[in-house]
């Protein structure tokens, strides 16, 4: 809805009365490819709260929103999948801060809020101050998505020939300071070793610093610049400007057919490029996926973003090794690495990081089920272990019933519930007409599991769920097995002297 708004800011009728009316001559915009400070007029200035055009504003607390058409400008309209600039326009060191430029018929739009001490007016001379560090990041982007086109059709087409589509098309973009956006027809997903060969030719031709010529020229002699790409579809004037990443286009006019084009990025394009593709410092694709009816999509990132993308990588690539490495226990471990898992699928970090670390993710995973199978039995071994020492002791004093905590048994592993289930089942065999009630604390939720077990001979007397009920409030069970939760660790010893003393009275 933004992006309406946006569009709409300007109507038929308000660009009728610019050329009509104010007999405004549309905005002279050439300045926008030389990245400097210039001056302009004021020829309109078009207020949003009263929809109409005004002799002048004034800023205000609450931010006057205006439109002002200049004679010339230095800032760059959206237009070409760009974004506009953003800026200030300045008279007597206050102004107007610019949010967005739009283009009208040929008429620039500097569209955003006046500062609160600012006032201007028809005919006055302003300061024009593109943020030009904003558009380095948009050009860096831009200048991307001209050597993407390129790297695509380089490895899907010509170093592929036997593919099963005859070409690859630009079907759109979208650049801004964050990332370039890339559309194009391709019918199937890109293997992961022709998106790793595309960024490697991206990054080459950074490392190579490869120089971004542009020219204006008559659209039918730069039509026959053999290797040109063109967005499909798309209608374009009677002079066009030629943007070449690598070569002169002076060189490309001179011998239009030398198959050496092929080798170089030339287009037809109206945007702000990089006066050097090595500005771009480094790039990588974030993203490639289908857009339906045989169109792709590809994000790539540059400068800064793509280097804080692969910083991000970086750092998805430690925890989980720091998880593997740590001392949780398998099934936290597995967790821990679901947990990551969701938020790594979730960022923006390179692609080729992406399928790699879903690689490690998988080969971590199976790590961890090996040593869950492995932890589990040891922590069987050890419910073993305390099983024979209980029943060597109830067999030693000749009981008829016993209660236990479980952690009290010196064990290398920290126990876990197939411990206490594999006591029982060792009791059950070593010590058959003996009642046990075993409890085991769960030092990370702070309470402690209770589970009995009565032979057949003493079930009447001593229920398993009634012996349960009486150590810790609530349990449920057969006459002969029963188990509760809920007992506070701290209250463990208490339980015991309690299942001791009713176990007594019911059996003695």
């Amino acid at each position: 809805s933004e992006m309406v708004a946006k569009k709409n800011f300007l109507g038929t009728d308000q660009t009728h009365h610019l050329g009509s009316v104010l007999s405004a001559p549309v905005t002279d915009d050439a300045a926008k490819f030389t990245w400097d400070a210039t001056c302009g007029k004021i020829l309109a200035i078009f207020d949003t709260s009263q929809q109409t055009f005004v002799d002048s504003a004034a800023g205000s607390k609450e931010g006057s929103k205006v439109g002002i058409i200049l004679d010339k400008t230095n800032f760059y309209a959206e237009g070409g999948g760009q974004v506009g600039d953003q800026g200030r326009i300045l008279k007597s060191g206050s102004g107007l801060k610019v949010q967005d430029v739009q283009a009208y018929a040929g008429y620039c739009v500097h569209v955003g809020v006046l500062e609160e001490s600012a006032s201007l007016a028809v005919n006055d001379t302003v300061e024009l101050l593109p943020n030009f560090e904003r558009r380095s990041y948009i050009a860096a982007n831009h200048t991307i998505t001209h050597a993407l086109n390129f790297a695509l059709r380089e490895v899907l087409i010509r170093q592929n020939p036997s593919n099963e589509f005859d070409k690859v098309d630009q079907r759109g973009s979208l650049v801004d300071e964050r990332l370039a956006r890339f559309d194009f027809s391709w019918g199937e997903k890109l293997k992961e070793e022709d998106v790793e060969k595309v960024e490697l030719i991206l990054n080459e031709q950074i490392k190579q610093r490869l120089k971004v010529y542009s020219l204006e020229v008559e659209q039918k002699l730069a039509s026959r610049i053999c290797s040109l790409r063109s967005v499909f579809g798309e209608k374009y004037p009677e002079f066009v400007r030629v943007v070449s990443v690598g070569q002169p286009v002076e060189a490309m006019l001179a011998d239009p057919e030398n198959e050496e084009w092929f080798k170089y990025s030339v287009e037809f394009c109206g945007g702000t490029h990089l006066s050097t593709l090595g500005d771009a410092d480094i790039a990588v694709i974030v993203a490639e996926q289908a857009l339906g009816g045989n169109t792709r999509r590809m994000l790539v990132l540059t400068k800064s973003a793509a280097r804080e993308s692969i910083a991000l990588a970086d750092t998805f690539a430690e925890r989980l090794t720091s998880t593997l490495s740590s001392s949780e226990s398998p099934d936290d471990k597995l967790k821990s690495i679901g947990v990551w898992g969701k938020e790594m699928e979730e960022s923006t970090i390179p692609i080729l990081r992406k399928i790699d670390l879903r690689r490690l993710m998988k080969d971590a995973i199976d790590k961890v089920r090996l040593d869950q199978k492995e932890h589990i039995k040891r922590i069987q071994l050890c419910g073993a272990k305390i099983g024979e020492d209980i029943a060597a002791e109830i067999l030693a004093q000749e009981k008829s019933f016993a209660a236990k905590i479980l952690n009290d048994y010196e064990g290398d592993v920290r126990l876990e519930r197939e411990a206490l289930v594999e006591t029982l089942k060792v009791l059950e065999s070593k010590a058959p007409s003996a009642a046990v009630l075993l409890i085991l604390k769960d030092p990370k939720k702070g309470t402690a599991q209770v589970s009995a077990q009565v032979p057949p001979g003493l079930c009447e007397r001593l229920p398993a769920p009634e012996w349960v009920r009486h150590v810790c409030g609530k349990g449920g069970g057969k006459p002969t097995t029963a188990s509760g939760a809920g007992l506070a660790n701290d209250r463990a010893g208490e339980a015991v002297d309690k299942a001791t003393s009713f176990a007594a009275s019911r059996l003695t």
